[in-house]
């Protein structure tokens, strides 16, 4: 597949997929969870909201590396090993409420999940950006590409 191919399969997954998996290391044991994440603007970051409570957020705040997994929806008319799916590795960390940056996440998380503004007014939930250092891209059954995150901003 051309990188143009690659590139146009990673950012349908980005635009269609709401929730990944989100995989975090605590206690010296790997933990793994659902989150929805929503792309942020031109940075290459995904954003996070997430709460405290939560034992991957008190694993991100003791080891901020992580990885998301994205997937196609599966169906039963699908072959599990030709889903498109997307690993991204790199590190989360908070942003800071009351900064322009964490203003312009948050309005962009609530445009994507307009459910998630009550939880933005509670003190425990926190607004994360992912920021990719690598992505594996499988478009299929045998076909797997490394992707940069400074190529996904390129195109």
């Amino acid at each position: 597949m051309e990188p143009a191919g690659q590139l146009e399969r990673l950012r349908r997954l980005l635009a269609e997929t709401r929730v990944g998996a989100l995989a975090t290391v605590g206690g010296g044991a790997p933990y793994s969870s659902l989150a929805p994440f929503c792309p942020a603007e031109d940075s290459g970051e995904l954003l996070l909201h997430l709460s405290r409570m939560a034992l991957h957020t008190r694993n991100l705040e003791q080891e901020p590396r992580a990885s998301l997994l994205l997937a196609e929806a599966d169906g039963p008319d699908k072959n599990p090993l030709a889903l498109v799916r997307a690993t991204f590795t790199g590190t989360a960390t908070p942003l800071t409420r009351g900064t322009p940056e964490y203003e312009a996440a948050r309005t962009r998380y609530v445009a994507r999940f307009p459910e998630s503004e009550m939880m933005f007014q509670l003190g425990d939930f926190f607004l994360f950006a992912f920021r990719p250092e690598a992505i594996q891209l499988v478009a299929g059954f045998g076909q797997a590409y490394r992707i940069s995150p400074a190529e996904l901003l390129s195109h």
